[in-house]
């Protein structure tokens, strides 16, 4: 495949998602949640976070907002449904902490796309 990313060079490449892939993403996320998500687009979002942590180190959730164009209710909602889920976890103080990705965050990408290839 000619779209692989990786940033971190501790972690496996990732290809970028298809739809498909998203599609894979989602159905997991739902297993691992056990609730519906609210729609297509939620599950984007949602998939979006989780590989852009993947690739990199850690994420404020003003740049969450920012670099996926969120509102800040529905960035604080998306990210905090990972969290419940225990794929990503705030690590640090209030104003000056970060969303990191965990590891069964990690293992979930790895299983849902970095393995796949």
């Amino acid at each position: 495949m000619e779209n692989i990313i990786s940033i971190n060079p501790q972690l496996k490449e990732v290809p970028t998602p298809t739809n498909r892939d998203y599609d894979i993403m989602a159905a997991g996320l739902r297993k691992i949640r056990g609730i519906k998500m609210p729609n297509y687009k939620a599950q984007r979002q949602q998939a979006d976070i989780l590989i852009y942590l993947y690739k990199h180190p850690s994420l404020s959730g003003v740049h969450l907002r920012s670099l996926f164009r969120l509102s800040n209710i529905t960035g604080w909602r998306q990210a905090g449904a990972l969290r419940k889920a225990g794929l990503i976890r705030w690590k640090g103080s209030h104003k000056r902490g970060a969303y990191v990705i965990t590891d069964e965050g990690k293992k979930f990408i790895e299983e849902k796309l970095v393995n796949k290839i």
